[in-house]
């Protein structure tokens, strides 16, 4: 009685998935049948689950990379922070990772936040007690040279 009910409202047609929405589902489910190679493949997974220490490292050799590669009275730090994994199925999970600080003493952090956000592709940190902080746990590491190149082109620039 009741499905017949939902197959004659006029929703039903609407809200129907087309076939490129259930083959899209069903190549994501299958993948998540292969844990190993979900976590590998799919970047979310890969940055909720790459341990701390991981991230600690690959932290430490960005900031390396990144003060070699700055001119200037450039400081580039690695500090502890904490990811929030955010909503569905893990709202309230919280997860120990590593970020960078960057100051520059003509660069307010908060103008530093804009220019990155208003780059080519936008790089989005947060500020937190007068500091930018770049989350490196959900930096991709194939995304690590444009963020080193960009970076370098803001803060090396005249435009101080």
């Amino acid at each position: 009685e009741y499905i017949d009910r939902l197959k004659r409202n006029p929703l039903t047609r609407a809200l129907r998935p087309d076939k490129l929405t259930l083959a899209g589902l069903e190549a994501t489910l299958q993948l998540y049948r292969d844990e190993p190679l979900a976590v590998q493949t799919i970047p979310t997974l890969r940055m909720i689950t790459s341990p701390a220490a991981v991230v600690r490292k690959r932290a430490q050799n960005l900031a390396r990379r990144l003060q070699r590669q700055l001119t200037g009275p450039v400081k580039v730090t690695v500090r502890p922070s904490v990811n929030r994994v955010g909503g569905g199925a893990l709202p309230q999970v919280e997860l120990p990772s590593f970020a960078l600080t960057v100051e520059h003493p003509d660069w307010p952090a908060h103008r530093l936040e804009t220019a990155l956000r208003q780059a080519e592709p936008p790089i989005i940190g947060r500020l937190e007690h007068n500091l930018l902080l770049l989350e490196v746990r959900t930096i991709l590491p194939e995304d690590e040279r444009i963020l080193l190149a960009t970076l370098s082109r803001i803060l090396n620039s005249s435009g101080a």
